[in-house]
């Protein structure tokens, strides 16, 4: 088997057995075939996309790629072999399957489920609570302002533009720089 996929198994073959499992119909005796309708090189290439669309998704939001955690590892396979499941109907429908016509965007919108079933996983630390790993905390830029000993250190910081007294009023009988400069 030559593809890519998030799987609990060392082996390499949970995430192919998963899918073959849940598109039997389009299987040869229950495996993937180069006779099979997808081929076995298509869905191998399905499940490496959505690996790769999965690494993706945990890098934009602070995830190591490469997770060891099994309950991490047993929900992106699932994603990962839902992705591919997709891909398998989208590309049954558009060979004209022999389905009624509203069965295949039945199948297809329920594994495409999955891409928002991960965001709010990633978006909630959901995964993170299961034990995934991270590369690095995602931040709205720079050093809080409670972290920085001086003003100067600030790197967000902008001079002021106005100055104690600059514009005092000039009907006053006080006398400092700023009515002086003025004058």
């Amino acid at each position: 088997m030559a593809y890519t996929a998030y799987e609990v198994s060392s082996a390499g073959t949970t995430a192919m057995r998963f899918l073959e499992s849940m598109q039997r119909q389009y299987t040869i005796a229950g495996t993937f075939t180069a006779a099979s309708t997808p081929a076995l090189s298509s869905v191998e290439a399905f499940l490496t996309n959505g690996s790769a669309e999965i690494a993706a998704m945990l890098a934009s939001y602070g995830y190591s790629q490469s997770q060891t955690d099994v309950d991490v590892l047993t929900a992106l396979e699932r994603f990962n072999v839902y992705s591919a499941a997709e891909l398998i109907e989208a590309s049954r429908a558009s060979a004209g399957g022999g389905f009624p016509q509203a069965e295949p965007l039945s199948r297809i919108n329920y594994f495409a489920g999955w891409r928002t079933q991960l965001r709010n996983l990633l978006k909630t630390g959901g995964l993170e609570e299961l034990g995934a790993g991270r590369t690095h905390m995602l931040t709205a830029g720079g050093i809080s302002i409670s972290d920085k000993e001086a003003l100067e250190e600030d790197s967000d910081f902008e001079p002021y533009k106005f100055f104690h007294d600059e514009f005092q009023d000039p009907n006053t009988t006080e006398t400092n720089e700023a009515t002086q400069r003025a004058q």
